[in-house]
Formats: structure tokens, C-alpha cells, sequence
């Protein structure tokens, strides 16, 4: 058992004497850039630190500055995951958010960077990994160690504080026929918010029967993709209670993640990040935030990983999902404020109940309750 974010990395940086492949499998918050950057100090050499996105190469050398460690980037240098056929060599390996890594290219091209190593390390960083990566991991680099801190164990260790998480339930209506439902490019129908969820679920049952019975490829992606306009539907259903939300929250600083770019930039408008704007102006708006000259961002495909944000206060989920990692990521984000609150918009009655079972199993429930919009 640890007690402070100090004696966790302290007991990380004690492996590696007796681990040159480790993988540190911590929740967001407990510093596993920091972990990376007294490992890089404590062995010397070349590092390749392999980033998910350009734009999280700057996070990490403020890392870096924070922490009087500059000097150290002499020897390192970033690539991104798509750029890494170009940097097989015998050198030392961060990966971070090492969830990229697990693609049939990147494994090989894994098989390939171990061939080149001698006497070298690689790093694992990541806020959860599913057991069949694990198993790659340690099949390709021999002997990982996979050091884990879960969110749960570093709430009850009291590293991170207790989270407060609210479950809003919606209804679907079911009584204005306001949604126009395209069965085909050639018939439509003009239905209720409930009666198109019930086309919607129908249709991905009826694939996923049909995939079942002849494990056809084309009908797996029909399945997916419907399972996806299903998903899509439930969250564009959610933006006026997602509104109403935001105004209820108007006094605190927050994140809401959102699940389109129309319902992110209908709800904050110019806080809106998004991958239509220049990375120019999404740094901008990202410095702005921790610099505290704004107080809320809409986010949609970003900011869940490789990003320190400031004194967030609140963070709202409108798209849920159906990966423990989705909901891990953006917890995180939420987990650096003294008194952390997450609400979690879902739709009663619909597959978002499923989304939650599996959001909240990283969740001891007493952290947990269930109001009304109107209650706040």
C-alpha cells in the first residue's frame, strides 16, 4: 500500500533495477510522465518518447520544465505512433498512452525494435490495458513487469480524492413526431425520439443475429456501423439536457466531453476543440483554460489523454461508450480538483445502460448517485 504519489514512484523507479521492460499501468493523476522522466535521469542514454499526437509533445516538455529537468531533453526525442517505422533502432522507448501500440502493423514493427535493442529499456505508460494487451506486451518484450495502480486502489489510498459522480437519467419523448428515420436512401419515416431508437436497436439486433449465424465480414461492419448511428442517435437526444446542464454548472470550471462537433460547438460555441480548428488555435484555447482566462471546454476525440489541464472542477459525459478506458481517460481529467465532480448524462431504457455498467466498474459505488437535472 502507498500513501502519497511519492512512494509510488519511488517503489516504480526501484524496478527498474531489476526491470529493463516496464509497463506502468496507473491511473491518470499519479504522475506517469514524472515516473518517465526519473527513469530518463537515473539511466542517461538516448530516449525515444512515442506520443499519440503532436500536440501532446508539448505537455511532456512541460513536464519536463516543471519539474527542473530540461537539461534531460537533450537526449530525447518525440515521434508519433504513425511515425514509427522511422525510429527502429537500438535505443530506449517510452510509449506513451501505450493503448497505441496494439495494432498488427505496430506489433511487428514492436518485433523489429526488440531485434535492434541491446541492453536497452522500454517503458509502458497507460491508465488501463486490457488483459489480452498485457499478454502481447509481455510476448514481445520478455519479461514486462506490469506495475498497476488502479483508480479505485488510489482513491482508497487516498493519492486521489473521492469523486463525485452523478447519474442523470433522460427519457426519450415519446410523444412528438419530430425525428425522420431513414430505413434506406429511399424510404424515410417521420417518428418520435422513442419509436427511431426502437428502428435503430432493431436494426443492430437483427446484424448482429445475421453475423452470428455467418460470421460474414461485411455484415460485422453493417453491425458496427449501425451500433454506432444507434450511439450517435442517443447522443444528439441528450444536447438539450447537456445545455441545461452546463447552465446549472455555470459557476464551476469544467470539461464536457462531448460526441459530435455540431453538439460541442452548440454548446460552448468558441470553447469548442475540435479536429476542424487549427492546432494553432486548440493550443490556444487549451492555454487559455490553464492560465484560468476561461473556465469551460467542449471537447470532442481529445483532451482524454496526454494533457494536464488545470483546477477542473467538473467534467460532463454526453457520449458514453462502450470501453472501460473511455470512461477511465475522462475521469482522469477530472481527478486534479480537491472536491472532483463527473456527471453522467444517460438515456433510460436504451443501450446507455449497458455504457454505464461498464463506465461504472471502475467505481466503488458510494461514489456514486443517481439525480434528477432538476435537482441541481
Amino acid at each position: 500500500m502507498f500513501s502519497t504519489r511519492e512512494e509510488v514512484t519511488d517503489y516504480g523507479l526501484q524496478l527498474t533495477n531489476t526491470h529493463n521492460n516496464i509497463c506502468y499501468e496507473w491511473a491518470t493523476g499519479l504522475g506517469k510522465s514524472l515516473m518517465s522522466i526519473k527513469v530518463i535521469e537515473k539511466y542517461g542514454g538516448e530516449w525515444k518518447i512515442i506520443i499519440a499526437e503532436t500536440n501532446h509533445e508539448m505537455n511532456w516538455i512541460d513536464e519536463f520544465k516543471k519539474h527542473n529537468k530540461e537539461h534531460l531533453l537533450k537526449n530525447v526525442s518525440f515521434h508519433c505512433y504513425q511515425s514509427l517505422h522511422k525510429v527502429v533502432g537500438n535505443y530506449n522507448y517510452i510509449y506513451d498512452e501505450c493503448h497505441h501500440l496494439f495494432s498488427d502493423n505496430r506489433m511487428n514493427l514492436s518485433n523489429n525494435i526488440v531485434t535492434y535493442q541491446f541492453n536497452k529499456r522500454n517503458i509502458f505508460l497507460s491508465a488501463t490495458l486490457t488483459w489480452k494487451q498485457k499478454e502481447n506486451l509481455q510476448a514481445i518484450f520478455s519479461n514486462t513487469y506490469i506495475f498497476k495502480v488502479s483508480l479505485s486502489e488510489a482513491i482508497k489510498m487516498k493519492i486521489l480524492p473521492k469523486p463525485s459522480v452523478y447519474l442523470i437519467p433522460i427519457e426519450l419523448d415519446n410523444t412528438v413526431k419530430n425525428i425522420t428515420y431513414h430505413f434506406s436512401k429511399t424510404k424515410s419515416t417521420v417518428c418520435t425520439e422513442w419509436q427511431a431508437y426502437k428502428f435503430y436497436n432493431d436494426r443492430v439486433n437483427y446484424l448482429k443475429e445475421q453475423y452470428d449465424l455467418t460470421q460474414d465480414k461485411w455484415t460485422r461492419i453493417n453491425w458496427l456501423r449501425a451500433g454506432n448511428k444507434r450511439k450517435q442517435f442517443l447522443c444528439d437526444c441528450k444536447t438539450r439536457y447537456a445545455k441545461q446542464l452546463v447552465e446549472k454548472l455555470d459557476n464551476k470550471r469544467l470539461i464536457c466531453f462531448a460526441g459530435t462537433i455540431p453538439q460541442a460547438v452548440y454548446l460552448g460555441k468558441e470553447l469548442a476543440i475540435h479536429s476542424k480548428i487549427p492546432k494553432k488555435k486548440r493550443l490556444q484555447i487549451i492555454e487559455d483554460f490553464n492560465n484560468q482566462k476561461i473556465h469551460k471546454l467542449f471537447v470532442v476525440d481529445m483532451l482524454k489523454e496526454g494533457m494536464n489541464l488545470v483546477n477542473i472542477e467538473a467534467g460532463i459525459i454526453v457520449q458514453l461508450d462502450n470501453q472501460t478506458r473511455y470512461s477511465v481517460q475522462i475521469t482522469g481529467r477530472v481527478l486534479r480538483s480537491i472536491y472532483p465532480e463527473q456527471y453522467v448524462l444517460f438515456v433510460e431504457n436504451t443501450q446507455d445502460e449497458t455504457y454505464i455498467s461498464t463506465m461504472l466498474g471502475g467505481f466503488d459505488s458510494e461514489y456514486v448517485s443517481t439525480i434528477n437535472l432538476d435537482e441541481l
